[in-house]
């Protein structure tokens, strides 16, 4: 009987070591694809963004690293390979190197699951604060950026790089570029995973999105909106399209667009537009971050197909 339990117990911790290898196998390979992704990310920065940025990549990717060397580490191959490494006859200085290399790196890999999860758990409390730091900076710059392009400004960022689109002495365009870093409209999606009769059978509802778009200083008197949401579905096509001012809420000063729908996924984008003072100022049209992105992305296309007609038409 004894005998019994103690093979029992052997089981289950062999089974809770490949569970704890496997999660920080996973873990590893999901921080080495934030590392990437914000070595991308730094590339369109400068300054103290992009020297965090690379600061954030290089932790993620020292995270990523010590998983996979964990993992790698319950490989018997690599473990024999170590072992002969460790093993190699003679003194010369590249000999010297690889016994020792190899000494520190089968040292690393026989360290205790726990132990690895808890170095990457610091790692990733440092990564998230370095992230706070990081949106904090980029929140910043974006109204120094303003300033510098103003009356008052050089034409220069903080980091002394020259600012392009400068107001000049448009006070017009100045404002509307003031309104956009204060009173942009942000959009908040929460995803309803679907709910399963008691047997896991059936489902009783499925999975949905619950949107909420808030909008800044929103004046139900004279603020309007226009909401176009398009989903891609296989061979569908689904769209909602919103501009009952009756549908905002009002809490605090900001105007809360609250709407449910079954788009889920990568495949939806939302187009947002948002007058502040439509009677006032009927050009002042506001975008969330991500329609200001696709217009600008579309500008770009636009603008390379019109040079490509041209050199055809010129050749």
């Amino acid at each position: 009987m004894h005998g019994r339990e103690t093979q029992a117990g052997q089981r289950l911790g062999t089974l809770a070591e490949r569970a704890s290898t496997w999660a920080i196998g996973l873990a590893a390979v999901s921080a080495a694809l934030a590392g990437v992704k914000d070595i991308i990310e730094s590339g369109q920065e400068s300054g103290g963004a992009e020297t965090l940025s690379n600061a954030g990549a290089l932790l993620k990717l020292a995270e990523s690293g010590i998983g996979i060397a964990h993992v790698l580490g319950k490989m018997s191959l690599l473990t024999e390979f170590l072992g002969q490494v460790q093993s190699l006859p003679g003194e010369s200085l590249i000999t010297r190197g690889a016994v020792r290399t190899a000494s520190g790196v089968a040292r690393v890999i026989g360290v205790s699951a726990s132990t690895v999860g808890w170095v990457i758990l610091g790692l990733e409390v440092l990564y998230s604060a370095i992230r706070s730091w990081h949106d904090a900076v980029v929140a910043e710059r974006k109204f120094t950026d303003w300033i510098g392009r103003s009356c008052w400004g050089t034409g220069q960022s903080s980091d002394g790089e020259p600012l392009s689109g400068i107001f000049g002495q448009d006070d017009v365009e100045e404002l509307r570029q003031f309104y956009r870093l204060f009173q942009a409209p942000r959009l908040e999606v929460n995803v309803n995973s679907p709910t399963y009769d008691p047997m896991g059978m059936t489902v009783i509802e499925a999975a949905s999105s619950e949107v909420a778009i808030v909008f800044p200083g929103w004046q139900p008197q004279v603020s309007q909106f226009a909401v176009n949401h398009v989903y891609v579905g296989g061979n569908n096509v689904s769209a909602k399209r919103l501009s009952d001012t009756a549908q905002v809420e009002v809490e605090e000063g900001y105007g809360i667009l609250r709407y449910r729908t079954d788009a889920i996924g990568v495949d939806s984008n939302v187009n947002i537009r948002y007058w502040p003072d439509r009677f006032a100022d009927p050009t002042c049209v506001l975008h969330d971050e991500a329609t200001e992105k696709r217009m600008a992305q579309d500008r770009i296309e636009r603008l390379e197909q019109f040079q490509n007609r041209q050199q055809g038409s010129a050749s």
